[in-house]
């Protein structure tokens, strides 16, 4: 293998490993600026408890801190109605919607994750829980395997040229 080409790949995995040791796990809030969310992180909300018969919604804050995906999960017991919403507070409007689903998030932008249903009239009632995790854009992906095609385009050629 050229040695460019090795010093190519082995320099990219690196930045990719130096991108994804920062991961972190956070338990998002119901208030106010919420925690900061980038590539790699994710959001929990944590397991909460509704009284049998109370119609609810809560509201789990976060922000973006790059353009990025977010894949939303959230799981439910005795909550036959149970779904959510992902709004950008930012730019006031719903970025998805469901009990499992994608959205874009653009950086710096404020979002809420409205958790909302009715819990079963038997107590104790029902529970909720659920993730937000945030991952890189597709379009990055192949931003990625252009530039590398590139460099092996270029080292190709200049060995030609030796």
């Amino acid at each position: 293998m050229n040695r460019n080409i090795f010093k190519s790949i082995l320099m990219i995995v690196t930045l990719i490993a130096i991108g994804t040791a920062n991961a972190t796990t956070v338990t998002l809030k119901q208030k106010t600026p919420g925690k900061k969310l980038d590539i790699g992180d994710t959001g929990i909300v944590p397991t909460t408890l509704v009284s049998g018969g109370s119609t609810f919604s809560d509201d789990f804050y976060f922000r973006a801190v790059s353009n990025s995906e977010a894949t939303v999960s959230i799981a439910g017991f005795g909550i036959p109605n149970l779904s959510a919403e992902l709004i950008d507070i930012t730019h006031p409007h719903t970025v998805n919607s469901g009990l499992s689903f994608m959205g874009s998030l653009t950086g710096g932008d404020h979002y809420a994750l409205d958790i909302f249903g009715t819990a079963s009239s038997s107590p104790p009632g029902g529970l909720f829980s659920g993730a937000v995790y945030v991952t890189p854009i597709p379009a990055a992906a192949w931003l990625l395997l252009s530039g590398l095609v590139g460099v092996g385009a270029m080292a190709r050629r200049r060995k030609g040229e030796e």
